[in-house]
């Protein structure tokens, strides 16, 4: 077995399946299909079961759907009894003036004979009666030698069908290939299979029936996957292991070959049934085993088969055409970890959760939901996006005295930003330094610094008029002056030159000096301002300029 299907195998056995499907219930209707366009790569989609009934409706009135395929998008609840019984897609050669039509004897235009894919789905309590020659969910299917019908991906899961030629999936088929399908419901008829009825040129590949076969009488040919084969007809990759009737003709895969060439390959049966020509009997546990799996895989191309995690089928392999992956991705991939990546069955539901790591915070998923966790239910390969950003944090800034000044920079940091602020002080206004929990932070008009919290900041501002500032720590002299300017105190640290408005025009550096000396030959005429910085607050001493 390749690699590859080993490892898909035993992540099926750690995800699990539990089954929750969203389904549609059939109440009587027809819809017609609104979306595809009936080709292999726009398939019609039949999106409800009132599409489904519509698509039988169509062909059993005479429409042609050769060349056409459709693909199943949903679960679908026929909802089936005597009072609402299912009309098989494609009657075959029943009578019927039904809506006006005398469709009389078999032609191909009562027939399905395009390509069906089911998408994984499955069709729950179906009931056809005895009415039907060619009775299943598709009861006669007609294909060309040159150009094969196919019915793919689809199972009748539960229900009764009872009709001559009858199967859980085709009444009969010719030139027709059968592939991952099977079968649930009880099947009881005169030619009667588990897939179906009766096969006349047919391929049927990795399907199963596990539903109970019966035969209407003593002379009824009853198989566990096909009833009569005619022609040239091959099974590859299947099993049975539904119970089978007693009667003259049966067989624990096929019922009776009545001409032609029939092949079967690798296909099985459990060894409770005692009467095949066909196929490998083989014991419960080993059927229900990896072993098993691996086997009904050896001969695919891909991985078609896949282990029952949950016993969802009894612990009987089950196909892998119903299971997608769903991938989950943490943006960005520092912001947390997540969970609920795996490969699930379809309809299963899944718990997505998302945990961010520190200083980040779960914000949604890809798909616009906010729930952590979020549960989602298993449709297709998928994948979702946990999105992650960085905690934020407020810097409130309060100006004190209100009116003296403004500030530019408060507001949200993520967690890491650099925050700037910046001080515009009013008209007769200096500012003096920014403080928090009453102490001073910063004595610069531009504070700058990394943001791990929020912050409540306050910008202290100092009024003054162009007459009378003065400081008793802080002289200036020669006042006025004309070239030079002395400036004296103790401790002071940093010397900075305003004009009147409070714009800076110099700072000068003094490193605890007691005096400097600053040059005012660049200083045009005027008043000027002297803020010195000094150990334990600042001060404030106006001069004249000559």
């Amino acid at each position: 077995m390749p690699k590859g299907k080993i490892l898909v195998a035993i992540l099926l056995v750690l995800s699990g399946m539990m089954s929750s499907a969203q389904t549609s219930v059939w109440v009587g209707n027809k819809a017609l299909w609104s979306s595809g366009s009936g080709t292999e790569s726009d398939p019609y989609l039949i999106e409800s079961a009132g599409n489904l009934a519509y698509l039988a409706y169509m062909v059993n009135k005479g429409f042609d759907t050769e060349g056409m395929s459709f693909r199943l998008t949903t679960d679908i609840d026929l909802n089936g009894s005597e009072d609402r019984p299912w009309e098989p897609i494609g009657m075959g050669d029943r009578w019927s003036n039904e809506d006006g039509c005398d469709r009389g004897v078999l032609d191909c235009g009562s027939s399905f004979r395009g390509h069906f894919d089911g998408g994984g789905h499955s069709i729950t309590n179906i009931y056809v009666d005895e009415r039907y020659t060619d009775a299943g969910l598709f009861g006669s299917v007609v294909g060309q030698s040159d150009y094969y019908a196919v019915i793919e991906n689809v199972s009748v899961a539960s229900g009764v069908v009872r009709g001559k030629n009858c199967g859980g999936i085709v009444g009969k088929g010719n030139f027709l290939r059968v592939s991952c399908c099977w079968n649930g419901s009880t099947v009881e008829g005169d030619m009667v299979g588990g897939i179906m009825g009766i096969a006349e040129n047919v391929e049927i590949n990795n399907c199963y029936n596990k539903g109970v076969i019966l035969g209407d009488d003593a002379n009824a040919m009853v198989g566990g996957l096909v009833g009569v084969t005619q022609g040239d007809v091959q099974l590859a990759n299947n099993y049975n292991v539904g119970d089978i009737s007693e009667t003259n003709h049966v067989g624990c895969l096929i019922g009776n070959q009545a001409d032609g060439v029939l092949v079967v390959e690798n296909s099985h049966y459990l060894d409770v049934c005692s009467q095949s020509e066909y196929g490998t009997p083989q014991n419960e546990s080993f059927m229900r085993g990896m072993e098993f799996v691996s086997l009904l895989n050896s001969s695919n191309p891909e991985l078609v088969w896949a282990f029952d995690a949950d016993d969802a089928n009894d612990g009987f392999p089950i196909l892998a055409s119903s299971v997608f992956l769903v991938n989950v991705i943490a943006d960005p991939s520092e912001g947390g970890s997540v969970q609920g990546s795996g490969i699930y069955s379809y309809g299963t539901s899944v718990t997505l959760t998302a945990s961010a790591n520190e200083n980040y915070h779960f914000v949604s998923w890809s798909d616009g939901n906010t729930d952590n966790p979020h549960v989602v239910t298993v449709t297709g390969e998928v994948s979702y996006i946990a999105h992650f950003e960085l905690d934020s944090y407020e810097i409130t800034v309060t100006i004190n005295p209100v009116g003296g000044g403004e500030v530019i920079g408060a507001g949200i940091y993520h967690y890491g930003d650099t925050a700037v602020l910046n001080v515009i002080p009013n008209e007769h206004y200096l500012f003096q330094y920014w403080m928090e929990y009453n102490e001073v932070v910063s004595e610069a008009e531009t504070f700058s610094f990394i943001v791990d919290q929020s912050h409540e900041i306050t910008a202290n501002f100092i009024h003054y008029n162009s007459i009378n500032i003065t400081s008793s720590s802080v002289r200036v002299f020669p006042n006025p002056a004309r070239d030079f300017l002395f400036v004296k105190g103790e401790g002071i640290r940093k010397v900075t030159v305003l004009n009147v408005v409070g714009q800076v025009m110099d700072e000068f550096e003094i490193d605890g000096q007691n005096q400097t000396q600053i040059s005012l030959k660049n200083y045009s005429s005027g008043v000027f301002l002297i803020k010195a910085h000094l150990k334990n607050g600042s001060a404030l001493v106006r001069f004249v300029k000559l």
